[in-house]
Parts: structure tokens; sequence; C-alpha cells
């Protein structure tokens, strides 16, 4: 078997009191995002390791998880231990990378995944809470795709997709409306909110 020329590193606990913060990380979070990661790592759990330097315990990557974590009331989190990057400049390119190293949304299928979260009652709560979307914002961005031309609403190969009306209502409002639709559902002999809507149109305009 070939030898791997990728070195991969084993995940170790690390106690947070003996790690080193870089005051020149450029990365910075406000407090409502920090208070969202918090939040993300309560209900997701610890998904991403933080990357230290082996031999200085300085950190390269993560100082806002080792923050959240300590706050959270641990006193060791999940790393890896690198001695890979030796120099200065090495740490810098390596944070640099692991910051910005993301592959880039595809317009339609993101603005698709959202409104498909935000269709949820559950989802939508935790898109506001976790990343300060709400249905507000998801208009606005949707609006500014359409606008600079990244998303197209009306591009030929979107002519035959089933086009979507999305309904929003509050946390307080959501489990009187499900019970009306429930009510609506059986009224009118249909199984889906579509055919409620659809109906309760029909029947608008057969009286008018």
């Amino acid at each position: 078997m070939a030898k791997s020329i990728v070195k991969e590193f084993e995940l170790k606990h690390v106690n947070i009191s003996e790690l080193k913060f870089d005051p020149g990380n450029p990365n910075r979070l406000t407090d409502k995002q920090k208070t969202s990661l918090q939040a993300i790592m309560r209900r997701f759990g610890f998904l991403v390791p933080i990357t230290v330097d082996k031999k200085t315990l300085r950190i390269i990557d993560g100082e806002h998880r080792v923050e959240a974590y300590k706050q959270l009331g641990y006193t060791q989190i999940m790393a890896f231990l690198i001695d890979t990057a030796k120099q200065d400049h090495d740490k810098k390119v390596l944070r640099q990378v692991l910051n910005k190293f993301h592959g880039t949304p595809d317009p339609e299928k993101d603005m698709d995944e959202l409104s498909s979260i935000m269709e949820e009652e559950v989802g939508a709560v935790m898109l506001d809470e976790f990343l300060g979307i709400d249905a507000e914002a998801l208009k606005e961005m949707n609006d500014g795709l359409v606008e600079s031309g990244a998303l197209d609403e009306d591009k030929d190969d979107q002519a035959d997709k089933m086009r979507k009306v999305i309904l929003y209502f509050t946390k307080v409002e959501y489990p009187d409306i499900k019970e009306q639709f429930d009510r609506l559902k059986e009224d009118y002999q249909v199984t889906t909110e579509t055919e409620v809507v659809k109906a309760l149109l029909e029947h608008r305009e057969s009286s008018i």
C-alpha cells in the first residue's frame, strides 16, 4: 500500500486554560453571533475541532469555539495538535484557508433550502436564532439576488417549475392557524395546506 502524502492528526482533549489566543486573529464575531454559536453547540454538539500549534499551544483556528466552550462550563476541548505549520506565515496562511476555504452557494438552491426551512415553525425559529434570518431578511436576500441577476425567477429552465407561495406566522399564531387548517382540510376533504388555500380562493371567487 502506497504511503499517504497527507498527514493526519489524532484528536486530543486539551486544557482550555493552557491554550494561547492570537491577538492578531482578524476573525471577529458579534455578541449575537457568539450567543448563537453556543446555542448551535447545545443543539447539534461540538462538530468542528479546533486546530492548535503543538509546540506553543497557540490556537490557529477555533478561538470563538474555545470561548463558547469555556462559557458553557467546559475545561477541555477537542483539538488537532499539529506540527506542520512551523513558520509564523504557515500558521497565518492556514488560518486564512480554514476561515475562507468554503464552497460558494448556488443562489437558487440556497434560496430553495432557506425557504424550505422557513416553512417549518421550528426551522424558522432556528434560522432567526442562529443566523439572524427572518421572513423579512429572506425576502430582502431574494430580492437582492434577483436585482443583481444572480437569481432569475423567469429564466427558461425554471419555466416549468412549481411556484411557491410561503405563508409566515408567529410562534404564538401558529398553533391556532394549524388547527384551523386541519379543520378546513376536513371540511374541503383535502389533505394538504395547498389544497386548502386553493379551495378558499375558489370559494371566494364563486361568492363574488
